[in-house]
């Protein structure tokens, strides 16, 4: 029993030192800059087993791992353990490291207040410790104290945190990290728009540390950029910002980018500012992306031409830009002060919003009516216009109805003239039948005669119907003439007789016959239809049209010649909405092609049946008319 104990007693210190071993390891590790290693390392020790101390130092060196590696913590549970631990019995570095990590996962929890109370006790905690390793350690949680009051908005408050991290690194001789400390401060100056004191500060932090990294020196460049940026020397701040970019790593690229950004969309260079607005877009860090999206959204409007909807997005981006720098995330820090502050800055939001709300009510009211006051000279324009064409047109046709009215009548007067011919050929007739009697004897003789003027008769009688005929079909096209007088047509008599000609042929086809009529091109059956169903858009002037037409004239011979004729030229997307009809495209993915909605594509399908079809088409009609005019 005795050798078991014992032999329990040594696995369990082993299983202790071994532990330990991994720890010191996973620590050294995170201190020279490898806290992908160190989770890995952390990882091999199953923390289920562990209990005390070793499970405390676990789970601490974990959430440091984690933190430097620049992972967003997501839960507290894990320093929940540590700090508990080390609050009761652990040495003054733990427990200060304890609340310092305490605080990184609250700030990335949104706990602003709490985060802020965990930094001052992890300052108090360490104040006794004068060692290397604690003084390092009060100069990052300074600096990540600034770094929280910087990310409310509070640079005034962030900057003494800042100098005091500062002056921490260059007792310790790291002037790196003074650098960086120093060059935030530099960009609280920015923010409170002293130029020129940030511009001094980033002169003397240059002569403290001359000899940078690349990814150092890259960070002195766009901080240089952005005070440019900020005095709206914008060819300045763009000046060499690729090579700059290049140099800063990665994850760090955030602010350089939005600098860029910024720069070239104040040059008025929309493309080079949506280069680097995808490129902080597809940044793996969710930062300042909406900035992007904004600058994204704000060009293409602007190339498109929609300035009113650039307009109202500019006027809510503004409001909105308002709101976010006022507070960020809600914070609820305690303290008197900052609480009046606080509710000082949402009364000026609020008073600000109000002024913005009504300025634009304003704008928009104005707008509306120079729009009215546009749109009833535009209407007073087209009907002058439409009057003047009508006084032509009606005088046209009455050119025409009285050279039909002269026509009439000479026509009037042969059918008066033929009438008494034949009137006088009867007579003839009856001379000649009443003479037949007392020359019955001569009949044999006059036979060849009679039978002669029989069929001169008969011709003259055919003769008569025919101009009756002739006669009555002018009446006919007398009182149609007077009827389109009446209705005022806009098209010519060769239109019109092409459109007679595509009804008639579209009658001649019966329902059934027509959807039997084979349509080669379709949306499954054509290369072209297929991507053309795959487009969300196809703009007015794409060569994908070009390339349509061709297929309609090779697949369709007659169909885009029969169209053209047609086709007055007033409105090209009259011709685009038939192409697609023939295709075997609906509506609504025509209204979608067009970018415009189905309203609209049904009244341009309106006034096609009223302009190149004269009104005698419906729009239930036009999709089998059009059809039909492949069989024409």
């Amino acid at each position: 029993m005795m050798m078991i104990s014992a032999w329990f007693a040594s696995g369990c210190r082993s299983g202790s030192d071994h532990n330990a071993s991994i720890f010191t390891q996973a620590d050294s590790l995170i201190e020279h800059k490898q806290p992908g290693a160190a989770l890995s390392l952390l990882q091999t020790v199953g923390c289920e087993s562990l209990s005390g101390s070793d499970r405390a130092l676990h789970a601490l060196l974990t959430v440091k791992a984690t933190d430097k590696a620049f992972t967003p913590h997501t839960s507290d549970s894990a320093i929940s353990i540590a700090l508990s631990h080390f609050r009761a019995n652990g040495p003054t570095l733990r427990r200060a490291e304890a609340a310092y990590y305490h605080g990184r996962v609250l700030s990335d929890l949104y706990n602003y207040a709490a985060a802020l109370d965990a930094y001052d006790d992890a300052l108090t905690t360490l104040s006794p410790d004068t060692t290397r390793r604690a003084l390092r350690l009060r100069s990052h949680i300074l600096s990540q104290n600034a770094q929280l009051l910087e990310d409310l908005r509070l640079y005034s408050e962030a900057i003494p945190f800042y100098r005091a991290a500062a002056e921490a690194s260059l007792a310790l001789g790291d002037t790196t990290d003074a650098f960086l400390d120093i060059d935030q401060i530099v960009f609280d100056l920015i923010q409170l728009d002293s130029i020129a004191s940030a511009e001094t500060l980033l002169a003397n932090a240059l002569r403290l540390h001359p000899a940078l990294t690349p990814n150092h020196h890259a960070n002195l460049e766009i901080t240089r950029r952005y005070i440019h940026l900020k005095k709206g020397e914008h060819d300045k701040a763009a000046a060499g910002i690729d090579t700059v970019l290049a140099s800063r790593e990665p994850r760090f690229r955030n602010f350089g980018l939005m600098t860029a950004i910024d720069a070239y969309q104040g040059l008025g260079l929309r493309d080079s500012a949506d280069f680097y607005a995808n490129i902080l877009i597809n940044q793996e860090f969710e930062n300042n992306k909406t900035t992007a999206y904004a600058t994204l959204l704000r060009n293409n409007l602007d190339r498109l031409g929609d300035h009113k909807t650039l307009l109202l997005f500019n006027a809510f981006d503004s409001l909105t830009d308002l709101q976010a720098n006022t507070f960020r995330k809600a914070p609820q820090i305690v303290g008197t002060e900052f609480l009046k502050y606080r509710m000082e800055q949402k009364e000026t939001v609020r008073l600000l919003r109000q002024k913005h709300t009504l300025i634009f009510a304003i704008t928009g009211a104005f707008l509306l009516m120079l729009l009215l006051i546009a749109l009833l000279f535009s209407l007073r324009a087209r009907n002058i216009r439409r009057r003047l064409d009508f006084e032509r047109k009606q005088k046209e046709f009455a050119d025409k109805e009285m050279l039909l009215e002269q026509s009439n009548s000479s026509l009037h007067e042969k059918n008066g003239l033929l009438s008494t011919h034949n009137k006088l050929l009867s007579k003839e007739i009856a001379q000649l039948a009443e003479s037949n009697a007392s020359l019955c004897e001569r009949n044999e003789n006059l036979m060849l005669e009679y039978t002669s003027l029989t069929e001169r008769h008969t011709l003259l009688t055919e003769q008569y119907i025919r101009l009756s005929q002739l006669n009555h079909r002018l009446s006919e096209i007398n009182s149609d003439l007077e009827a389109r007088t009446l209705i005022k047509p806009n098209f010519d008599e060769s239109r019109e007789k092409l459109v007679e000609d595509i009804l008639r042929n579209y009658c001649l086809l019966s329902e059934k016959s027509l959807s039997g009529v084979q349509v080669d091109i379709s949306i499954s059956g054509c290369e072209l239809c297929k991507r053309i169903s795959n487009r969300t858009t196809l703009p007015r002037h794409d060569k994908t049209w070009n390339e349509l037409e061709t297929l309609l004239q090779n697949k369709a011979p007659g169909f885009m010649d029969t169209i053209s004729r047609l086709y007055s030229g007033s409105n090209i997307e009259y011709l685009h909405i038939i192409m697609l009809i023939r295709v075997g495209f609906k509506t609504t993915k025509i209204a979608e092609l067009l970018s415009k909605a189905s309203n609209t594509i049904s009244t341009h399908k309106t006034a096609i049946c009223n302009e190149m079809f004269m009104g005698k088409v419906t729009v239930k009609e036009l999709n089998s008319v059009i059809i039909s005019i492949s069989t024409f």
